[in-house]
């Protein structure tokens, strides 16, 4: 499948989802086509640079905040595109990440995490003061990867920490240090990338705070996705000269590593359903799948 530098990726019961033109200078996609297989659908043609995105039961949601800021959701099977009236930062160097429970959206910008409801409204500053690089939420809690800013005239060396926002809760609270990639959720932990002499690991922590659970030992490469359902947890691991991928299964407890596939190139998002992976690859331009053992 050529697509041009496809970027974030979702799926729901019946269809996967993705963007194209990140980060290239072309004019962007959402494309989307059935599970089963079957004819691929351009949901939004021109969009500039289309990045995170997510979808729920009605709606597609994507956003950008590199060169041009925009938040912006499509119906699943096509139709007029939404505009969310937002105001932010858009800057340069900076990732976009999206984030969304059954109401509201979660998003950043250069320094805040922010969110809006799906219906649409004002936004409002969930978080001052770092920029969030990875977000995961559900109607349980939002959970984010900050990268703090230091204050004026101390040590501007940034310190990477884990927030949890749980539902109900006064303000976010810090749930773990030196987190380095990814997070993903569910009911019962909060699972991350941090990092070990021998390279960087797989671990989790309850979502109220708790101890440390190390799941995958230090990998020398990298990871650069990480997805969990009800009984196993899935990563994309990456080669340090990002030529190479491959794509991992354990069972969420820890055990036996199991490779589902690899190749070349750089896996640009991932996603997961009852059945199986996907991918898309940004140096072959392509978007992949492979089945796994199931739930």
């Amino acid at each position: 499948m050529g697509e041009h530098s496809p970027g974030g990726i979702a799926v729901d019961a019946t269809h996967v989802y993705w963007t194209t033109g990140v980060n290239d200078g072309l004019p962007g996609q959402l494309r989307s086509m059935p599970t089963e297989g079957g004819p691929v659908v351009t949901l939004a043609d021109g969009q500039p640079n289309p990045w995170a995105l997510v979808t729920d039961a009605t709606s597609v949601y994507w956003y950008n905040i590199y060169q041009v800021a925009h938040l912006r959701s499509v119906p699943l099977r096509g139709g007029p595109i939404r505009n969310y009236a937002i105001t932010v930062a858009a800057l340069p160097g900076r990732s976009a990440v999206l984030g969304a429970d059954s109401q509201d959206l979660y998003f950043n910008d250069n320094w805040r995490l922010l969110s809006i409801p799906k219906a649409g409204g004002a936004q409002r500053v969930i978080n001052d003061g770092h920029h969030a690089a990875f977000l995961a939420a559900d109607d349980d809690g939002l959970y984010w990867q900050g990268v703090l800013r230091a204050p004026p005239g101390t040590d501007p060396a940034t310190t990477l920490t884990l927030f949890a926002y749980p539902r109900g809760a006064a303000a976010p609270m810090v749930l773990a240090r030196n987190v380095r990639g990814p997070i993903a959720l569910d009911r019962a932990w909060v699972y991350f990338v941090g990092s070990a002499a021998g390279g960087m690991v797989i671990q989790r922590i309850p979502r109220s705070g708790g101890a440390i659970q190390t799941i995958v030992g230090a990998i020398t490469g990298g990871f650069s996705h990480l997805a969990v359902d009800d009984v196993a947890l899935y990563w994309a691991e990456g080669s340090r000269d990002a030529q190479r991928y491959s794509l991992h299964r354990m069972p969420r407890d820890g055990g036996a590593d199991e490779i589902l596939t690899q190749g070349e190139g750089r896996i640009a998002g991932m996603a997961i359903d009852a059945r199986c992976v996907y991918w898309t690859n940004a140096t072959t331009h392509t978007v992949g799948r492979v089945a796994h053992p199931g739930r």
